[in-house]
């Protein structure tokens, strides 16, 4: 799904699978929501608020947004706008009718902002041979090693991914490549869940890189059977694209602390699992550095108080 364009679709809630109505899923500035063709509700209501509104696009995307606002109908106007918190979208077959028509999920595939850049893995590199001749050569890195944190419930690890391009005279396709973090869950998480694991890990890399960093818009679920969800979680300013390493896009960002520098200073999953530890113990002092990271309308005076006092109370 393109995230820039509109798709048409027919849409229902999920009590009410008779009363299907047209509309348009759109996308402004990262959030999404859906311009109906006339309304669930009558003029009397004053607004109302569903958990599901199901959907069917034109590109053949199946989703169900979650926790929607539904508005009241207009006067002289012919659509309405449905507000909501998140959607998911796969393939038609995907989606299997259950009494609570709840997904569950055992892995989450998800990418930020400079984690190439924190990584460091890059599989090209050129070379030249004894004879003089000089290319490119594919180098496959050795992931086994690089998991950040494990326990009972949860394993954390780095994955990489990279194009094969076509080499025809009519190609111009790049190199490139790019790092995900990968999670694989024992047991199974809900919605809420994965919101607020997501949002854990998010506030360490923001630490590590020193400035703020976004969970690239969407990232991918699967459940127990291995099906694969896309998630979209609305976010003013959402990140679609990260910030890749390319033969055109070289690395922008020195994090303070990249993967190989912690790799020499400690074991990657104690440090991952201190993390854990301290920022469940202060929540508050945690969110308070990573607000001064986050924040680009501070001045530096201001940004050192913030820190110098949310660092006091740890």
């Amino acid at each position: 799904m393109d995230y820039r364009k509109y798709y048409k679709g027919e849409f229902w809630i999920k009590d009410n699978k008779d009363e299907k109505l047209f509309g348009l899923l759109k996308f402004l500035e990262g959030v999404a929501y859906i311009d109906l063709f006339g309304s669930f509700i009558s003029s009397n209501d004053k607004g109302k608020e569903v958990e599901f509104v199901f959907g069917l696009l034109e590109n053949n995307q199946f989703c169900i947004f979650h926790n929607c606002k539904l508005q009241r109908p207009a006067p002289f106007r012919t659509s309405n706008f449905i507000n909501f918190e998140f959607f998911v979208h796969a393939p038609p077959h995907l989606f299997k009718p259950t009494k609570d028509d709840k997904l569950e999920f055992t892995r989450v595939k998800f990418r930020f902002d400079f984690l190439s850049d924190w990584t460091g893995i890059n599989v090209y590199s050129p070379y030249i041979d004894g004879n003089g001749n000089s290319g490119i050569k594919l180098d496959q890195p050795d992931l086994s090693e690089l998991v950040l944190f494990e326990d009972k419930d949860l394993l954390l690890r780095v994955g990489h991914e990279y194009s094969m391009p076509l080499s025809n005279p009519f190609s111009s396709f790049e190199l490139k490549q790019e790092s995900w973090l990968i999670a694989e869950i024992n047991g199974e998480l809900d919605f809420d869940g994965v919101f607020s694991f997501l949002e854990n890990k998010e506030d360490i890399f923001i630490l590590l890189n020193g400035k703020e960093v976004l969970l690239t818009t969407p990232f991918v679920l699967y459940t127990k059977s291995t099906k694969e969800f896309f998630c979209f979680k609305n976010r003013i300013n959402a990140r679609f694209e990260p910030l890749v390493l390319s033969e055109s896009k070289r690395i922008i960002h020195v994090p303070i602390f990249n993967l190989s520098q912690l790799t020499d200073l400690m074991d990657l999953k104690l440090f991952f699992k201190g993390w854990i530890g301290v920022s469940t113990r202060y929540p508050d002092s945690i969110r308070a550095i990573v607000t001064c990271f986050k924040q680009r309308n501070l001045n530096a005076e201001s940004t050192f108080l913030n820190l110098v006092f949310s660092l006091e109370k740890l």
